[in-house]
């Protein structure tokens, strides 16, 4: 509890800080403070008369958290993030390379390492090999006579996947990428729903089910 209230204490400051638009007053009977911590999970949501809701969560090597609106037609909470703009992998060069090798140079934000991203090579047989990237840029090696024909970049920590690039046999590649990290860990919910069952809420999220109780009144922005 302390991670997710300190997490949401931050975002409420910045929140009126900037200003953000004030919603219909929503129903009082689910105002408040709700902390879901568990097993290797911090997280908690705060509710706001004013229709606003922040959200934080730290789960092993995730953290993440979202402000925005909040409705309720009784028998769930919905919640709808303010805009966010998404991580992209973006190509910004593919070249040749000796057959049997690709080399993959990922650009990445100052203190961010490769050992977070993987990428996923599809054969020309359907298979797929999914390989950590290692700090080091070396090249992979693969069988010159069945060179992948694609390959795709994910942050799995966040679950997240890039577009697919194409790689034209029958040579190796050199494939430049950079990563835009963006809202990276900033939650786009959309009217996500957190089902109401007898005054706690329930989201189902990363394949868990978090039961938010209520703590406390939650504070109004000044």
């Amino acid at each position: 509890m302390i991670f997710a209230r300190t997490v949401l204490a931050m975002m409420l400051a910045s929140a009126a800080a900037a200003g953000c638009p004030i919603a219909a007053a929503q129903s009082a009977d689910v105002v408040g403070v709700y902390d879901g911590g568990q097993t290797e999970m911090a997280v908690g949501i705060e509710l706001h008369a004013d229709g606003r809701f922040l959200y934080g969560m730290s789960y092993g090597a995730l953290d993440e958290q979202a402000q925005g609106t909040w409705t309720s037609d009784g028998s769930q909470v919905l919640l709808t993030s303010d805009p966010v703009v998404p991580p992209r992998f973006v190509l910004t060069d593919l070249r040749d390379a000796p057959a049997g090798q690709i080399k993959l140079l990922l650009d990445l934000p100052e203190g961010m390492s490769r050992q977070y991203f993987n990428a996923e090579f599809r054969l020309p047989d359907g298979s797929v090999i999914d390989r950590q990237l290692s700090d080091e840029p070396e090249p992979l090696e693969f069988d010159a006579r069945a060179m992948p024909v694609s390959v795709t970049l994910r942050l799995p920590v966040f679950d997240l996947r890039g577009e697919t690039i194409a790689l034209p046999p029958p040579m190796g590649h050199e494939i430049h990428v950079r990563f835009e990290p963006h809202d990276l860990g900033v939650v786009a919910f959309a009217r996500t729903p957190l089902r109401r069952d007898h005054g706690d809420l329930i989201l189902q999220r990363y394949d868990r089910t978090i039961r938010f109780r209520r703590v406390a009144a939650a504070e109004s922005p000044r």
